[in-house]
Formats: structure tokens, sequence, C-alpha cells
């Protein structure tokens, strides 16, 4: 039934009437007269016990560890319980910390230990997150460890303990500039057998000196690499690290810091898991062959001016290359560089690397000459012939002090959505944060600021080119008042909250890398920040399953996976085009777009295959996963119809509350003379008795002919009279005995599939008779 009342809910739009306290619309189309549902056989995911793991955290001396917590669920709160751990393992429940959706919390580490373990104020140790939830994506989680009153902070992710993960080594450079340089190379088992480990450095050439290490059950162990150097009688400034497991690799995690308190340095020397049974095919994300690396914000020379950097300040901007195999490997490097205004493309040297060696790249001597000296920043692509991992990456960029400088992590990671987490925006402190194409076609990025609690947002959208980045300076976003693209600007105090960039092209596997860096405007200090890679949860299935196809029209196929991050379905049809029907007999499909047409009555098996990003607990990194879902095609003939759903409420359509009549919305099926659902089909509404509206507010319009947006061959009727406070309370109202739902088949007889009656009061609304809730799947009378 087409009346004024179903294009409220279907449009929200209003015409004013003479009475300010009744509100009409004036007729439309059928489309507006008809709403879908989304597919009824959508996968459930059951809610179960995740942890994360934070590998170190410390309150030694004047340094304080903060825990940063983000719920990246959309809908739904999330409880997480952290619970501390000692160096020797002994552990210490938090507190239930409750996050709303997309919220960011942190916890001061120094100020909870004073309550819950006061013994280990002054100590160092790991860190546990303990949640019930659908998804171990669902949080994403980091500690901050920051030196009070100097400029050093260390960003340090948390993640999954993985069974089964053997074989898999943790690779990593060291770096010692000089002798004033202190070094933390810091092991976390965080599982509960012990770990006999093998630690293996190198220095620059590849020559090794190896040494064992048994870290018991949920054990922090701290080692300095300059002095087990000493010890080994290797030399030079720079080399390699690898650790290994004999058994419960997945339980290790490792973390590489230098700091120099006198001097105002520190550098994160991020570690990496090599797996060798990984192939590239699992890694290349841009489809290219060839496994690609990115630092997304390499500081050039000239510093950008944001970062309140004295002076004159000149960085030396470097690269650490390493080859983590026992074989040689070739490499190539590419420079993405911007100014202010302009950005270009540099290519560095090849690169052929001997076993184990690590080779010191100076970026700004390789680079002098070929691009704008007023370049602040680059992203840097490095490509190897080899198999993931076999080449890794460090970047740093500090002046000859070491006074002054920033990094940014290598990462493989590209997808379609990352979550981040805290930034932070004050008179101390501002936020860059980056998002690039790494793909090989255009897409459209989304950028999304959360806050006042998760309640909030802010939006931006782009269009990348390849190798092209979102730059996005918060603090400008906040002090400049930019609109973003809806014209909403951000609250002038706004100090911090959580961000998250979109592939909006893309949705099986997504084309964007990501970067952030935080100033620290008081000491001169940048610090750099991770977000999370998101990927669907196996398995994918067709949608809906089976798929009802009217004969001699069309209905489309889906394919949908679990988002591991919000826990939501989500279609990931773009990424399978290779489509084919068993029997094209009975239905065809189009090989690209999944497009299903019924040829004959019957049922016909539909597949293809296709690759998706998945985020499984048996690796820590995002990969890319091959499947063929498969699902049935039902082609039948429209013969008449059920009730999908009854729901009667209020409507919503008065200024005063209390006034607002009954509605009623009644979803019908479309189904074959077996009672299966045939699919989207072109309806039409008759009244074939049509009482007069005694609200005297309007007079209901039947629909006229007209296909829909659906798959499932559901729609929705909206019962109202519209009215609010009518003359008499409850009695007025229309009736439509029958209302006849009908097949519009061009060329031929409607045929009707329905003729449910109604009547409508201000009060109640009759469906055959009865205010009763209409049990679902019941034949509407025909």
């Amino acid at each position: 039934m087409r009346t004024f009342f179903s294009l409220l809910l279907v449009l929200g739009y209003f015409a004013s009437s003479a009475s300010s306290q009744q509100r009409t619309t004036p007729q439309s189309s059928a489309q507006n007269a008809i709403e879908t549902s989304a597919p009824t056989n959508q996968h459930i995911v059951a809610a179960k016990d995740y942890e994360q793991f934070v590998p170190y955290w410390t309150t030694e001396g004047s340094w304080d560890s903060e825990l940063q917590i983000r719920n990246n669920l959309r809908i739904s709160d999330l409880t997480v319980t952290p619970a501390i751990r000692a160096a020797d393992g002994s552990e210490y429940p938090f507190n239930p910390i409750v996050i709303k959706p997309q919220e960011v919390q942190s916890v001061d580490i120094n100020t909870t230990l004073q309550s819950v373990a006061p013994q280990l104020i002054g100590s160092y140790g790991s860190l546990v997150l303990r949640y019930h939830s659908k998804g171990l994506l669902n949080l994403y989680a980091a500690v901050m460890a920051h030196d009070m009153g100097h400029p050093l902070a260390f960003h340090l992710d948390a993640i999954n303990e993985v069974e089964n993960y053997d074989q898999v080594s943790r690779e990593g450079v060291w770096w010692l500039p000089r002798d004033s340089v202190q070094d933390s190379l810091i092991l976390s088992n965080q599982g509960k057998y012990t770990l006999d480990l093998t630690l293996t450095l190198f220095d620059a050439s590849g020559k090794s000196s190896r040494q064992k290490i048994a870290l018991g059950p949920r054990q922090t162990g701290r080692y300095s690499v300059r002095e087990i150097l000493k010890q080994s009688g290797l030399s030079g400034t720079y080399g390699g690290v690898k650790i290994e497991s004999a058994a419960h690799a997945g339980s290790l995690d490792t973390v590489h810091v230098l700091f120099d308190e006198e001097g105002g340095f520190s550098a994160n020397l991020k570690m990496f898991d090599r797996d060798p049974k990984s192939p590239v095919s699992e890694r290349d994300f841009a489809r290219t062959g060839t496994w690609t690396l990115r630092a997304p914000m390499l500081a050039l020379t000239n510093p950008d001016p944001a970062m309140a950097f004295p002076g004159g300040t000149i960085l030396q901007p470097q690269l650490f290359v390493r080859n983590t195999s026992e074989h040689k490997v070739n490499a190539t490097l590419q420079f993405n560089w911007r100014t202010e205004t302009t950005t270009g493309k540099t290519f560095g040297p090849a690169l052929q690397l001997q076993p184990y060696e690590t080779r010191r790249i100076d970026v700004a001597k390789l680079l002098d000459g070929t691009i704008p000296k007023d370049a602040h920043w680059s992203a840097v692509i490095l490509k190897t012939n080899g198999l993931p991992d076999e080449v890794m990456a460090v970047a740093a960029s500090y002046d000859k002090t070491l006074r002054y400088g920033a990094q940014t992590p290598f990462s493989d990671q590209m997808t379609f959505r990352w979550e981040g987490g805290k930034w932070e925006v004050d008179r101390d402190h501002d936020s860059i944060v980056t998002a690039g194409n790494g793909g090989t076609k255009p897409i459209k990025a989304a950028f999304t600021i959360y806050y006042n609690r998760g309640a909030e947002k802010y939006q931006l959208e782009q269009t990348l080119q390849p190798d092209d980045q979102m730059w996005i300076d918060i603090g400008d976003l906040i002090h400049d008042q930019v609109p973003d693209k809806d014209g909403k600007t951000l609250p002038a105090d706004l100090s911090s909250g959580s961000y998250q960039f979109s592939d909006l092209t893309n949705k099986g596997i997504g084309s964007l890398f990501e970067g952030k860096v935080i100033y620290d405007l008081r000491f001169g200090h940048v610090s750099y920040g991770c977000a999370s890679c998101c990927a669907y949860l196996p398995p994918v299935w067709f949608a809906p399953d089976p798929l009802g196809v009217p004969l001699a029209f069309q209905n489309q196929a889906d394919v949908e996976a679990h988002d591991g991050c919000d826990s939501a379905d989500g279609s990931v049809i773009d990424s399978f085009y290779s489509w084919s029907s068993a029997n094209t007999s009975i239905a065809t499909i189009n090989t690209r777009s999944a497009l299903v047409t019924g040829v004959a009555v019957g049922s016909a098996a539909q597949s293809s295959p296709g690759d998706i990003e998945i985020g499984a607990l048996d690796f820590k990194q995002c990969r890319i996963g091959h499947y063929v879902p498969s699902g049935t095609a039902n082609v039948g003939q429209p013969a008449g119809m059920l009730f999908f759903s009854d729901f009667t409420t209020k409507s919503n359509v008065c200024v005063v509350a209390s006034q607002n009549g009954t509605e009623r919305q009644l979803q019908y099926q479309i189904v074959d003379v077996s009672n299966r659902p045939v699919g989207n089909v072109p309806m039409q509404e008759d009244f074939a008795n049509l009482s007069t509206n005694t609200c005297k507010n309007r007079q209901p319009a039947p629909a006229n002919c007209a296909a829909w947006d659906g798959v499932s061959g559901v729609f929705t009727d909206y019962l109202s009279t519209n009215a609010c406070s009518p003359p008499v309370p409850g009695t007025c109202g229309f009736s439509i005995n029958p209302d006849l739902w009908q097949y519009c088949k061009a060329g031929s007889l409607a045929q009707t599939l329905g003729k449910p009656t109604y009547g409508v009061l201000w009060q109640a609304i009759y469906v055959d008779g009865s205010t009763a809730q209409i049990v679902p799947l019941t034949p509407v009378p025909k």
C-alpha cells in the first residue's frame, strides 16, 4: 500500500499541512512504497574468549607506560580485563574496562599499579588483555612507554599468541650509532611453555654469533645487544638479529629499543616474523607478483615545520636493509617524495644482498640533487625477488646529534580498512596520519575521526591514484575548522580520539597502507604508531543460499564474509569474478557480475573462485586466502506470498509524541508453489474495496508496477492512519477489503499472489481481522 505514512519512513520527507499538529506527504512512485530486507541466512559467529599481549611495559626510574585500548565494534560495547605480568611471569588483573564502540581509552599503568600491585612499581614486564567477543580484531591495543621529562618514547603494539607457528623466526637489525646509546632487546613469552631460544647476532657482512636462552612461561627477559656483541667478537655499528624457538614460536614476541637519556635520543628497531612457508601469493596484496614493503613517512633532510625542530635542523635519513636468508636476494628502492605543494618519484639503485648481509643506505646522499630541497617527506617502497620477509628494513631519520628525528616502520600490509588508535592534539602535541594507494588502479579512500567516546565522527574522502597518499594533519583540521564532506567541523577544544581509513573501492582485498606520527612539541620528539589491519574471518559464503530467481527474470548473487574488526557480515563480491552455473538449462550466471537469469523451473549450483584478505588465529598478519564459494539458484514461477515478519509500534509523524497513533509493518516474501523464495519480481497493488479515511488527512494510494533492489523477494508494507489526535480518539481510519498484491509481468495479465484485508485505525491495526502478531512464514490468503 502506498500511503503518505510509508513515504515518511522510506524518504524521511515531510510537507507541512494546515494543522501544526499533523504532517503529511504527497504520493510518489511505487519504488518508495516497497522496502527490501537483508538476506535471511547470515552466518552467526559466536562470541568466545580472546587474548592479546603487549610485550613490554616499564615504570623504572622516570619511565611511565600508558595502555591504549580501542573498541573496533560498530554498535556494541567491549569489556576488556587487562592483567599486568611481572618479568617473572606472575600476573595481577586490573579492573574490567568497558569501551564504547569506536572509543579509545587510556590507562596509566603507574597509577593503576599503586592499587593493584604496588610491589611492581619501578619494574617491567608484559601485559595481557582478555575479552569475550566475536573476533580477535574487535580490540586494538598498544602501550606507549615514555621517559617523563625526556624526549624518549616507544609505541608497542599488542599481538595474539599463535599455536602451531613453528619454524617462524623473529628478525631485526641492531644499530648502535654512538657509545652513549643503550639498547634493550626484550623477549616476551606469552604462553604456558618454556621457550628454548637461539639468539643469533650478525655483523653487517653476515658473520654471526649464537647463544642459547631459556625463557620461562609468561616471562619477560631483557638483554643488551651491546654487551652480547662485546662477548661475541663481532664489530661495527649495525647488523642483524635472529631469534628462533625450538617449539611454540607463536608464543614469542620481541622488541628492540635504543635510548640515550643524556643525548635525548630514542628509536624502536621494529622486528618482524619470518615464516619460510609463506608464499608471495599470500602477501602480494597489489597482485603484482612481487613482494613489496612500504615505509609511508620517512622524514627527509629538510624537516617539516610542523615538527617544530629548531631552525637549521638537518636530518640524515637512512635505511638499514637486511637479507634474512641464506641465499642472495635482489631488491629495488623507490622514493615517493612530497613538498608542501607537489609530489614526485625517484628510483634508487638495484641492490644485491649477500646471505645475512645488512646494508646501510644513506638516503640523503642518494637523493641529493634528484628531489626538490623543500621536500619534507617520502614514502619508501622496497621490492624484492624473494619470498616474504627474506628482506626486512628499518628506517631512521635523525640529525647528527641524534637529538631530533623521526622513524617510520616498514610493512607489507595493505587492507580495505585500518582501525587506528589514539591521536593527540593539544598545545604540546600534534598528529599526522596518512594512507596511501599501494595498488595498481585508482581508488576512493575515506578517513574518519571518531570522538566524544566514539559517538561522533568526522569524515573526509579522496580519490587516490596508485602511490598517492592522503596526508592529514589533525591539528590543522581542528585549528583551521576545516569542514568534512558533510560540512561538519571538529570541536575547537578536541584533544584526542581514534581514527579509521577505508578503501571504498575494493572490499575483498584492499589497497590501503597507512602511517601515523605524533609530535611532542615540548621536547622535539616524534614517535610513530600503527593501526590494526582489518581482514575477514573464514569462511566465505554464497548469499543468499538458496538464491530465489524468478522464471525469465534475474536476481543478483552475492558472496559475504565476516569482518574481523567490526564483526559485521559484508559483501566481498568484487573478489569473485569467474562465475559458472552447473546447469545452464536451468539458470545462467554472468561470469563477472554474478547476475543469475532463470531459464527453466528447477535448481542449479553456482560457484566462483576468488581471493579475499583474511585474518585468522594461526598467523599474526593479514594474508590472502583462496576460496570457492558455491550455492544453489532455485528458479521458480511466482505463485504466492508468505508473511515474513510482523511488527507493531507507534508512528513518529506527530510533533507531540503522545499524539502518534499505531503503526504496523508487514513484510511479505514472494514464493513459488513449493513456498521457495523466487527473488525479485515486479509487483503492484490494487485496492479491491477502499473505504473513506475518516481521519480526513489523506486517502492511501496503491503501489504501481515496479521491481526493487532486493534478492530475497521480501518487501515491506507500512500501515498507519498517519493522524495526530483524531477527533474521536481510536475510531477514525479506513479499511481495504482486500488489498490485492499482484505479480505484474510485462505483456501478461496481472497475477494476484496474495490478498490480505486491512482495518487501519488510529489506535489499532487489523490484518485479516486480528491485531495479533502473525507467525512468520504463514501463507497470505489468495
